[in-house]
C-alpha cells in the first residue's frame, strides 16, 4: 500500500462507520493534495510575471531560487546558480560607502524597510538596486533562509 500512495486504506473484518471515515479522509486527503499540486503550478508563473529580482538563499547561504529578473540582474543563470553559494553568483555592498555585505544572512537587515545597495553582477558590474530581505522561518519559527526581493534604481 505505500508504494501506490493511496490517500487511506482499510483492513477487513470493518464496519460501516469506519468504511465511510476512511472515505470521508481519503476524500479529503485527494482534496489538499490537488490544492497543493495547483499552487505549485501557480508558483513559477507569479514569480516569472513579477518585474523585482527575486532571490532566495537558504541559513547556509546556499542559493535556491531565483527568477528571471534577478538572472539578468546578477549576469547568472537559475540552474547553473542553484546550490552555489551566494556570494560566488553576485555580491552587495552598502551603495554610500562600498562597503562589502560579506554574509548577506548575518548582515543584511531583515526588518522589512528597503536599503539602498550595490549589486556587483557575476561579471563585475555595479547594479544600484533597492532592496528587502525577509527570513524565511519554519513553523516552529526556526529560520530557514532568506528572501531576496530587489530592483534597479536610478
Amino acid at each position: 500500500a505505500k508504494r501506490t500512495q493511496p490517500f487511506g486504506y482499510i483492513i477487513k473484518p470493518f464496519s460501516d462507520d469506519e468504511l465511510k471515515s476512511n472515505i470521508e479522509m481519503a476524500y479529503y486527503n485527494h482534496y489538499k493534495v490537488s490544492q497543493l499540486e495547483e499552487g505549485e503550478e501557480w508558483l513559477p508563473v507569479i514569480l516569472e510575471g513579477i518585474r523585482d529580482a527575486i532571490i532566495t538563499v537558504d541559513n547556509f547561504g546556499n542559493l535556491k531560487s531565483m527568477n528571471a529578473e534577478a538572472e539578468s540582474l546578477t549576469e547568472y543563470g537559475e540552474k547553473q546558480a542553484i546550490g552555489l553559494p551566494v556570494n560566488e553568483v553576485f555580491s552587495v555592498s552598502h551603495l554610500e560607502d562600498k562597503k562589502p555585505i560579506s554574509n548577506l544572512i548575518r548582515d543584511i537587515s531583515t526588518d522589512g524597510e528597503p536599503q539602498e545597495l550595490l549589486l556587483i553582477s557575476h561579471h563585475g558590474a555595479e547594479i544600484p538596486i533597492e532592496c528587502r530581505a525577509t527570513l524565511i522561518k519554519d513553523h516552529l519559527g526556526k529560520m530557514k533562509g532568506l528572501i531576496l526581493i530587489f530592483y534597479k534604481i536610478k
